[in-house]
């Protein structure tokens, strides 16, 4: 029984300090009760009273967020950036975003693609966007850091899955030319729809 006391107050910073699960809070209880101080366990219940605020807190809303660089700075058209991706709350409704990052060279002042969005049970749905690079000042739209204008473009809200599983997401150049130059990154992001 001591070693086991001994365990749960060494790993209780280590538990609160960690991403919480339910094993760390069974852990950071265990510590509470296995501690003999009465100061040290009230401080070990504030941090622990801390933790759970933090966990409410804390946005999860954001289920997937992937980017492919490109380190010449050229996308070809058929260079389809693609990503797989896990949905397992169909309770909830989901966002999709494109990022799009390019450096002051890029020849255009929007970006042309296809966005495929195929389901884990068979199902799809695609479309052709164009998105606004620059405004009509030909001033870029995008926030500069280091070179590069970084966007976010909103594709899909509230989009609801039919089934939980694997989906994949299909991202294709669809401008004119066969290499598009001065292109940094393209990304996506899936995110649980924000309650208004």
């Amino acid at each position: 029984m001591h070693i086991i006391v001994n365990f749960f107050r060494i790993n209780f910073l280590k538990t609160i300090l960690a991403k919480p699960t339910v094993v760390s809070v069974i852990i950071a209880l265990f510590s509470i009760f296995a501690e003999r101080n009465p100061r040290k366990r009230m401080i070990k219940k504030a941090l622990l009273f801390i933790l759970f605020i933090a966990a409410a807190g804390c946005s999860r809303s954001i289920v997937f967020d992937e980017t492919t660089y490109f380190e010449d700075l050229i996308w070809n058209r058929f260079n389809h950036v693609v990503h797989d991706f896990t949905i397992e709350d169909l309770s909830s409704t989901y966002d999709l975003k494109v990022k799009f990052s390019h450096t002051d060279s890029y020849i255009s002042d929007h970006i042309s693609m296809n966005i495929t969005l195929y389901f884990s049970g068979g199902g799809m749905r695609s479309r052709d966007y164009d998105f606004r690079l620059q405004d009509s000042q030909l001033k870029w739209l995008g926030n500069e850091n280091n070179g590069l204008y970084n966007n976010e473009f909103l594709v899909i809200s509230g989009v609801r899955f039919p089934e939980a599983g694997e989906s994949q997401i299909r991202v294709e150049n669809k401008m004119t030319k066969f290499n598009t130059l001065g292109v940094a990154a393209v990304g996506v992001v899936v995110e649980k729809t924000k309650t208004k």
